[in-house]
């Protein structure tokens, strides 16, 4: 059987990282924060590889970034993956979050539940 794809995911060594995994201390579990300043449109790192619109394989950013109804980032979908992207200058110990309506188009990644508050 040939494979159709061929993904090579390399996850980035922890001194490449600007950004760390933390406890985020109110109930919703762990969060990644920002280890160096990071500059608006600085692609953070990826979060999901793609095939068809379904996720194969998510990144540890991927599983630990929280949502957010006001980001520090955006997912950003590119061909096979989605990227995280700063979406304005973030300081040393931001938290890193995206609006999970940004992974719209992809099946199998979370969406915002209704209950979740607003501006969270």
């Amino acid at each position: 059987m040939e494979l159709k794809y061929n993904y090579t995911y390399v996850p980035p060594k922890d001194s490449d990282r600007s950004w760390k995994i933390e406890d985020v201390r109110d109930g919703r579990g762990m969060g990644a924060y920002t280890i160096v300043p990071l500059t608006e449109g600085q692609i953070i790192s990826d979060s999901h590889y793609l095939i068809d619109n379904f996720s194969i394989a998510i990144t540890e950013l991927g599983r630990f970034h929280n949502h957010s109804e006001n980001p520090t980032s955006k997912a950003l979908k590119l061909k096979t993956k989605y990227s995280i992207v700063a979406c304005r200058d973030m300081d040393i110990g931001e938290e890193i979050t995206v609006n999970y309506a940004d992974y719209s188009e992809t099946v199998n990644i979370e969406k915002p539940k209704k209950d979740w508050k607003k501006g969270e």
